[in-house]
């Protein structure tokens, strides 16, 4: 018998229904940017940490000391004021998850340089599709997937991200996060 954890308002420890979250009963793990200071957001953004996260464009990891253009800040991967993040906000207003686009699944860290001058508001199919084509016409595709990866990135969800998808791709990096906490419980 596994055991099985709960990051939710309701304080109870059953992950087990994230495995089966869909668009039509999203079942998310209740951390968001709007609230940095409850517990559950700090242990998610230690988790993303954890993984050692390379900024998206430049590829610099963070590092303890050093310059600011080496700390990594939280950015929402579909930004809130793109035209598709005030979408997301507009669709979900009502709905149980409201802070959908604040959501742990939809963070990533990055440096300030990369978030200002490269993404700012732009959608993910414009920002990682650029990216993506810089790491590919320099031959290094591969370590354009690995800097993915270590922001809880998959190569299916940079295929996602590519078409501007929110949900599937919320709801797969969700998984992919409950997976590495499955792993570390």
């Amino acid at each position: 018998m596994g055991y099985y954890c709960r990051f939710t308002r309701d304080n109870t420890r059953d992950f087990s229904e994230i495995n089966q979250s869909t668009k039509e009963n999203l079942n998310l793990i209740d951390a968001h940017y709007s609230n940095k200071s409850q517990q559950i957001y700090k242990a998610m953004y230690a988790l993303l940490k954890s993984n050692r996260p390379k900024d998206m464009y430049s590829g610099i990891e963070a590092e303890r000391s050093g310059t600011s253009i080496q700390f990594l800040e939280e950015h929402h991967i579909f930004p809130k004021n793109s035209t598709v993040g005030k979408k997301i906000s507009e669709d979900y207003r009502d709905h149980r998850y409201h802070e959908i686009i604040d959501n742990i699944a939809n963070i990533s860290l990055i440096t300030k340089l990369t978030n200002n001058k490269r993404i700012s508001n732009r959608l993910p199919s414009e920002y990682i599709v650029e990216f993506e084509n810089d790491y590919k016409s320099k031959g290094k595709y591969a370590e354009f997937v690995e800097i993915m990866n270590s922001q809880f990135i998959s190569e299916d969800m940079i295929q996602i991200l590519k078409e501007d998808k929110f949900e599937e791709f919320i709801i797969l990096r969700t998984k992919l996060i409950y997976d590495k906490i499955e792993r570390l419980c």
